[in-house]
């Protein structure tokens, strides 16, 4: 099995485009795509939620999982770690976003020869079952129990109105070119962000030090780089920071449903409301998720760490508006707003 280094020696620089979530509700559909023989409404809509390890997206996620009418998906490609290639990973999105699950087994079975052994047992169960993904999905075993045959994991695919991703493991925004290209599909893409210098005093709590400090810094040159791109694919991704997920998260849900063309859903409302416990009754009221999650990682965290972190994803801050702190008792005052909008 390959160490926690090697793997995150194989990250590779990420090219994204990027469209800030500020400016969806000006988005419009891509007059540049090679889709003009398909009807829009004819194609099936997907989103892929691209991130990295510790960047807060299990919530966002759960935002679609709760929905009724989305076919949520959470890691697929986790049984793909190490050496399987990114072509394997793209033959499970393609069977996800087309709804066609007839090449799963064999997909499992490729991966059982040349994974890591520790990720043998895990698929093989994968295969007996015919039910993989991992066990924290949540969308298929909590709604209609489990999978039977691929041919009922399809017809719930095929019957939602949104099928949605979320993976940790694409690198590349340009790894989904063919689904962007494909005229069976409307692929969208939301891209989250998260501070760095929360993200590596979480990532320190399971790593070490310098490991976590070297893997942050790759994810600052994924993220830096999502700018280059960004006139390739108008429209196509979005882009948010999870700071102004946790502080407004029914603002969120509200103009990320709009951008894939969602509904809203009482469920989901409710949802949100009983797991970030608002401050108030206004509608847009700051959760008190934002309130006790957001400064946490100032109280406990070596300042050196802090400064090396912004030193080492300068860059990415500035594009996203991360404010630097300069000094520990500024760090410490949660009262200092680092997240301006």
């Amino acid at each position: 099995m390959p160490s926690s280094s090697e793997i995150l020696e194989r990250i590779e620089k990420l090219e994204i485009n990027v469209t800030r979530l500020k400016d969806i509700s000006s988005l419009g559909v891509d007059t540049h795509s090679r889709m003009e023989n398909v009807r829009l409404t004819d194609r099936k809509k997907s989103m892929l939620i691209l991130t990295s390890m510790r960047s807060g997206s299990s919530f966002a996620g759960e935002l679609f999982n709760q929905h009724p009418d989305v076919f949520y998906v959470f890691e697929p490609l986790y049984f793909l770690l190490g050496d399987a290639g990114y072509e394997r990973k793209l033959r499970v999105l393609e069977s996800i976003f087309t709804c066609n699950f007839t090449s799963f087994e064999t997909l499992y079975d490729e991966a059982k020869n040349i994974s890591a052994e520790a990720f043998q047992e895990n698929i093989e169960n994968c295969r007996k079952t015919k039910f993989c993904f991992r066990d924290k999905i949540k969308a298929l075993t909590s709604k209609i129990g489990k999978i039977p045959d691929w041919a009922e994991l399809s017809h719930r695919c095929q019957t939602a109105k949104l099928r949605v991703v979320k993976t940790l493991r694409i690198y590349k925004l340009s790894w989904l070119k063919r689904f962007f290209e494909d005229q069976r599909l409307d692929l969208r893409v939301l891209h989250l962000v998260r501070d760095p210098r929360a993200v590596f005093r979480s990532r320190s709590h399971i790593f070490n030090t310098n490991e976590s400090m070297r893997a942050t810094g790759h994810n600052c040159k994924m993220h830096s780089n999502i700018e280059y791109e960004s006139r390739t694919l108008p429209g196509r991704v979005a882009t948010v920071r999870y700071e102004d997920i946790t502080a407004n998260p029914l603002r969120f849900q509200e103009r990320i449903y709009s951008y894939v063309g969602l509904d809203k859903h009482q469920d989901v409302i409710k949802w949100v409301k009983d797991n970030t416990n608002k401050s108030d009754n206004s509608t847009y009221g700051t959760s008190r998720m934002a309130e006790n999650q957001l400064g946490k990682w100032r109280e406990d965290i070596d300042f050196s760490n802090v400064v090396a972190v912004q030193d080492i994803c300068s860059e990415m801050m500035t594009i996203f508006n991360y404010k630097r702190l300069q000094s520990q008792p500024e760090m410490r005052d949660l009262n200092v707003n680092i997240y301006p909008t």
